[in-house]
């Protein structure tokens, strides 16, 4: 499994898309093919106009995750605090807290019993690292599963996955479930509905150059 990350910060990608798109483009230059890195960014950044102002705050860590009990090979997480403020930073009209859980699996093949063994996991695992209270806006759970081969039933029921909650009425946030599958024998990336943007990014990643020679 290769992922080619940048050097570079994307200020307007972090600002607009935020999903599996960080993941791979905010990383702080780990090198073409590192997964097993581990890499910390924090920054802060503010755009002041009528006296008044934007803050954000990002921190996007990479890890590896040796877990004999699951073909699980790295955790990305990504978390973001951004606020709207008058003047100063302590008149703060409103803030909001984003966060994203990604677990990265690779496998020769995804079986059906595996498949929901890792769903099951990603959902428990990812439901104990939330920070769900006052100015959380969301979280994403974002499965990646990497494969050789895989049943067609197997992708029905990854597209057909919906794994949604709310808390509080949604005062306090929700969570939402996203399934990425990508098989390499046969040249498919596909999804859930929430994972749509994830399998769109990540066709660009594996299948750019062979849809330009076609």
């Amino acid at each position: 499994c290769r992922i080619v990350v940048g050097n570079g910060l994307n200020f307007p990608l972090i600002q607009q898309q935020r999903g599996l798109h960080q993941r791979l483009a905010v990383t702080g230059g780990t090198g073409p093919g590192n997964v097993r890195g581990f890499r910390q960014l924090f920054l802060n950044f503010t755009d002041g106009a009528d006296g008044g102002g934007n803050g954000a705050s990002i921190v996007v860590v990479i890890e590896a995750v040796e877990q004999n009990d699951y073909p699980l090979i790295s955790r990305c997480d990504f978390f973001e605090h951004s606020q709207k403020y008058v003047i100063s930073r302590k008149a703060e009209l409103w803030s909001a807290d984003r966060e994203e859980f990604l677990y990265l699996f690779s496998m020769p093949e995804l079986t059906m019993d595996l498949f929901k063994k890792c769903r099951d996991y990603v959902y428990n695992d990812g439901m104990d690292r939330m920070n769900v209270g006052p100015g959380h806006m969301y979280t994403y759970l974002t499965a990646v599963f990497l494969c050789d081969s895989c049943d067609a039933d197997v992708i029905r029921t990854i597209k057909k996955t919906r794994i949604y909650k709310s808390f509080h009425f949604s005062l306090h946030g929700w969570m939402d479930y996203h399934n990425v599958v990508a098989v390499f024998d046969d040249s498919i990336i596909d999804s859930n509905f929430s994972g749509k943007s994830s399998a769109k990014f990540m066709k660009k990643i594996f299948y750019h150059k062979k849809e330009k020679e076609s």
